[in-house]
This record gives C-alpha cells, structure tokens and sequence, in this order.
C-alpha cells in the first residue's frame, strides 16, 4: 500500500505537467490561427483598398467578392483559434489553474467578438453587392464593412494579450 502511495506522489507532477503542456498546446494552436486568421483579413483590407483606386463598379464588385471569400475564410479561422481557447480554458480548469483558466476565456470571448464584426462586414459587404448602380452606396458599404474590420482588429489584437497572459500564468500553477 506504501508503495501504491509513493508511485503516485511520483506520477501526479509528471501528470499535471502533462496537462498544463496540453492547456499550453492548446494556447499556441491558438495563436497559430489567430496568425492565420490576421492573414486573410490583410488580404481583404488591400481588396477594399484596391476598390478606392477606381471608378468601376464591376472592378469595385469583383474586389468585394474576393474581399469577402478572405472574410469568410478568416472568420472561419478565427471559429478555430476560438475552439482552441475554449479547450485551454477546459484543461486549465482540470488542473485547477484559474488564473489560466481566466485568460483563456477571456481570449474565446475576444475570438467570438472578433468573429461577430468580421461577419457584420460579410453581411455589409454582401448586401453592397447586390447594389448594381449606385457608386455612392457601394463605397458607404466599404466604408462600414472596413469600420467593422477594423473593431475586429482591435479584438484580435486583446487576444494576443490574454494568451500571452495565459500562458504566463500556467508557469506559475506548474
């Protein structure tokens, strides 16, 4: 019986470790999509600029289409970057790591703010679109869709503080 007791003393750090390393995989997955993500939403920005350097509606309707498809795949991406942070905050409550735990959720909720504005520009963007004559109301739907991309920008750029903040707080639950 002693020695069932003296093996797991033994193992139990060596299983925590292994669960905080997941809660830090997790984390850095994150991080990796949340680079993914920045990416796309680059490549769509210089789309939406692209728009003001001419006076074709169908060039203007060809750059919000493909703006658009890099939306649609960062806010995709973004959905992953969140799942990863919601599985950080799951295995750092497992290891009793609260103060992880907290800014991994605090990083999901900025990951679903984030995603919500990005699909506000889809939308924006889209119903700009169906707009066939009018150059003023297209440019006002740009305009709106790069306010909401932009607020998507700010959210994203929380999220690497509370994953930064995350994993420097799991060093001091190992």
């Amino acid at each position: 019986m002693k020695s069932f007791y003296l093996i797991l003393i033994c193992i139990f750090p060596i299983i925590s470790y292994a669960q905080a390393s997941d809660v830090k995989e997790q984390l850095e997955e994150s991080y990796k999509y949340h680079e993914d993500a920045l990416k796309e939403i680059k490549f769509a920005i210089t789309k939406l600029e692209d728009c003001d350097k001419t006076h074709s509606i169908d060039v203007i309707h060809r750059n919000v289409s493909d703006a658009n498809k890099y939306l649609n795949l960062a806010k995709r991406i973004i959905g992953y970057a969140k799942d990863r942070a919601y599985h950080a905050e799951k295995e750092a409550s497992k290891i009793n790591c609260s103060k992880a735990q907290d800014q991994a959720k605090g990083a999901k909720d900025y990951f679903y703010d984030a995603e919500r504005k990005i699909a506000s520009a889809i939308g924006t963007l889209s119903k700009g679109k169906y707009n066939k004559k009018d150059l003023g109301l297209l440019n006002q739907s740009i305009s709106d869709a790069e306010t909401d991309i932009n607020r998507a920008l700010k959210k994203m750029n929380e999220v690497v503080y509370k994953l930064g903040a995350a994993l420097g707080v799991l060093e001091e639950c190992n």
